[in-house]
């Protein structure tokens, strides 16, 4: 059994991605084989610099309740609509590559942060500082 996620470019079509347990069909769709070890999320690169992070439902999951939106975890858990996983895989590419603020270092945002981040973004509409700053222990 896989989980095909559709790709973007012609070019890309049969070939593997460099990441275990991912490839690219000859349709174009990525194909994430259920018997090999796969990533929490992996973040692809494209023409033109265009980016897409592929995600797991348990990572957005988890990163919105380490970040206090326990609502929105909620929400996720019920399903996403493949244009809000799109979105948010897209947001989240961006994010991770755009300087935090927070960081001294100069560094893109945290990737779990990133991703409460983007959810928020593209679930409620708008973007907004999340409920909580830090982490949550678990």
């Amino acid at each position: 059994m896989s989980l095909r996620r559709r790709r973007g470019t012609e070019r890309n079509r049969g070939t593997p991605t460099g990441v275990p347990g991912i490839d690219v069909d000859e349709t174009g769709y990525l194909v994430v084989s259920k018997d090999r070890p796969i990533p929490m999320s992996t973040t692809m690169f494209g023409p033109g610099g265009a980016r897409q992070t592929y995600f797991r439902q348990e990572a957005l999951e988890s990163a919105l309740w380490t970040f206090g939106e326990d609502e929105l975890a909620s929400a996720v858990k019920s399903g996403l609509a493949r244009e809000q996983v799109e979105r948010i895989g897209s947001r989240h590419a961006q994010l991770v590559g755009t300087r935090d603020p927070a960081r001294a270092s100069g560094e893109g945002y945290a990737v779990d942060q990133a991703f409460a981040m983007a959810a928020v973004e593209v679930l409620e509409g708008r973007g907004r500082p999340l409920a909580r700053k830090r982490r949550r222990s678990r």
